[in-house]
């Protein structure tokens, strides 16, 4: 997935994606421009007469982003262009293949041609971008991410001696941290040149100091999506948008009330800067919306503002929601209709607008329902009984189906009904305690991402063990 940023009307990114040369025309096309001029720069078979394997890319994304945007911001003004979009790949480049695309759009094509060459030797010159090549049967050499220069050959490590190149050893700052700068150092420590940036330098490092970070499937990663989570401001709605926020994801937060809604981004964003796992310079763009889910013309406008605000919209989740504890019996009318109301005609309402956006924008779209393990077995003590065909389309409906989570509704339930409710749930769950509703961030993560490409139509369970009895 993409990691991206945009900003008057400059677009950059970085990915392990296949890049799409049409994609970045269309995002500097503009009534206003009379020529777009699209470079694009492939993986040649050779390098210095040796024949080349693969080319691998790694960078220090936050900065590389950054510096990729003040490039585009520069050329953008300096040649009076009307956008720019600038999108390099990391990880391996097979020959051939892409590994980045600049587009830009002008009014006129003479200004094109100069900012799209400009904007080239920019990058190559100053992007914290690094590259491997790989030589048939000689192993890996990096070098500058830029034309003629040298690279070095990989060797193994040596404890406790300073990493080096052929420019002296590398340098990093005072307080680096390889678990939260998480850039690929591991990489780094393996004999490259010293190629980061003089304002980077401080204090040699040893190769003891570095660690290598978690490794997880690239299709695990949220970065470039947009997740819609209803009811995220407290529970299990308020957990999803904070593994979403901390998988890479942009977010909305849909709730009753916008003051509640900001209190939980604002407490998400103080937890996610609490991570000592998580660079320090990642802001995690999250927006509240107030929004009644039982009204139609509220659904529809909030949608339209998420769509506006965020431009695309990847991922919903419905997690608004309210229990009762009735007996089926004796439940009380009004008390039935509003928990329909919120529970299944609000996730239907997002559900209708999130479905017929993606058929309609022509894109893959992943919707969740938040169910309950209640679909799949008659819970117990209690007596209550109160509760498509898009894959083709690439869309996916899949419902999470959590067991007894100890939510603020559950808390309040206990208080009010006693604790010997919860002591008669606990003794049929085989891992013998109710669920945290963090217990599910794993699971929503998992459901969202392109991990579970072909999970569709499926009712996920997570319950402790409570429904294999």
């Amino acid at each position: 997935m993409a990691r991206e940023v945009t900003e008057d009307s400059c677009y950059v990114a970085l990915t392990h994606e296949h890049l799409d040369a049409r994609s970045m025309m269309d995002r500097v096309r503009s009534p206003k421009a009379g020529a777009i001029v699209l470079f694009a720069g492939t993986t040649r078979d050779n390098f210095a007469g040796k024949p080349v394997k693969e080319l691998q890319y790694t960078s220090y994304e936050p900065r590389a982003l950054q510096t990729m945007l003040t490039i585009c911001k520069s050329v953008k003004e300096k040649h009076s262009l009307t956008a720019i979009a600038m999108i390099h790949r990391l990880g391996v480049v097979p020959i051939a293949e892409e590994s980045i695309l600049i587009a830009v759009s002008s009014p006129h094509r003479q200004a094109a041609w100069k900012a799209g060459e400009e904007a080239l030797e920019e990058c190559k010159e100053k992007v914290e971008v690094w590259k491997k090549e790989e030589f048939g049967g000689e192993g890996g050499v990096w070098r500058a991410n830029r034309d003629g220069a040298v690279g070095v050959r990989v060797d193994g490590d040596k404890e406790n001696e300073p990493l080096s190149g052929p420019h002296g050893p590398y340098s990093l700052p005072p307080n680096f941290s390889p678990i939260r700068d998480t850039f690929t150092m591991a990489t780094l420590a393996k004999s490259m040149p010293r190629l980061v940036p003089v304002s980077f330098i401080s204090r040699p490092i040893l190769r003891s100091q570095i660690s290598r970070s978690h490794m997880t499937l690239p299709s695990f990663s949220l970065e470039g999506k947009t997740c819609v989570v209803t009811g995220g401001a407290r529970g299990l709605g308020k957990e999803f948008l904070s593994a979403f926020a901390l998988s890479g994801a942009k977010g909305a937060c849909i709730d009753l009330s916008l003051q509640a809604g900001e209190n939980s981004i604002g407490h998400i964003k103080k937890h996610i800067a609490s991570q000592s796992s998580v660079p320090t310079s990642y802001k995690p763009e999250l927006r509240a919306y107030a929004c009644d889910v039982t009204s139609e013309s509220q659904v529809q406008d909030t949608w339209g503002l998420i769509v506006k605000d965020f431009r695309k919209v990847d991922v919903v989740v419905t997690a608004a929601g309210i229990v009762d504890n009735f007996e089926g019996e004796n439940y009380p009318f009004d008390r039935w209709k509003k928990m329909m109301d919120i529970n299944l005609n609000g996730s239907f309402l997002f559900a209708r607008e999130a479905g017929n956006y993606w058929i309609d924008q022509k894109m893959k779209g992943n919707l969740i329902l938040v169910s309950s393990m209640s679909s799949q077995i008659c819970v117990r003590p209690q007596k209550q009984a109160a509760y498509n065909a898009w894959g083709l389309k690439g869309i996916r409906v899949n419902s999470l189906c959590p067991g007894y989570m100890k939510t603020d509704l559950i808390i309040d339930l206990l208080e009010r009904e006693g604790k010997h409710i919860e002591e008669n749930w606990v003794k049929d769950i085989p891992m013998g305690r109710l669920g945290h509703p963090s217990d599910l961030q794993g699971t929503i993560v998992w459901m969202a991402s392109d991990a579970s490409n072909y999970l569709h139509g499926s009712d996920i369970v997570v319950d402790g063990g409570y429904c294999c009895w």
